[in-house]
């Protein structure tokens, strides 16, 4: 979208510095040498590729890294992104989370199946960042420690900054 990952990249870190666990950037330049010389006068026949986001994968290293507990990490759109040992089977437990969320439920229940205080600055980071591609069923992870609570993980940020909206949100 012609901002080289930089929407993105500044997102993640309002989130951390929210104290929402998100993954860490950093850019690389990629160039692919495919000649012996490079003296052309068009951009686009050089060995220089661009410049290339990269995005810090959310798995075992990743919640080591943000100071998590061993917990399974999951996608309501892809499924099972990281199971951890000895950890019920995600989909299983997300499934019933997600029917839940389909009743009235008493605050004793929310409070049981959802890190409150995480979510509300996940929404508020939302808001700040103009997150306007986050659906119920995508865009986000989420991760389930020994604590057996559901936290939301910001993922996939391409449409930040936007004044405007699209999606119903989560």
């Amino acid at each position: 979208r012609g901002m080289g990952g930089m929407n993105e990249a500044l997102s993640y870190r309002v989130y951390q510095l929210a104290g929402v666990p998100s993954s860490d950037t950093f850019w690389i330049q990629f160039r692919v040498i495919d000649s012996a010389e490079e003296n052309s006068t068009i951009q686009f026949n050089t060995d220089l590729w661009g410049l290339y986001l990269v995005i810090q994968e959310k798995n075992a290293t990743w919640l080591r890294e943000n100071n998590l507990p061993d917990g399974n990490i999951y996608n309501p759109e892809s499924g099972t992104k990281y199971q951890a040992r000895g950890q019920p089977d995600p989909h299983r437990e997300y499934a019933t989370f997600r029917g839940g969320l389909q009743r009235k439920q008493s605050e004793e229940w929310w409070r049981a199946n959802l890190d409150l205080p995480a979510y509300y600055s996940f929404h508020a980071i939302n808001r700040y960042v103009a997150n306007i591609d986050l659906r119920p069923d995508g865009n986000h992870y989420l991760y389930r420690g020994p604590d057996r609570r559901w936290m939301v993980l910001p993922h996939d940020l391409d449409m930040m900054l936007i004044p405007k909206h699209h999606q119903p949100g989560f």
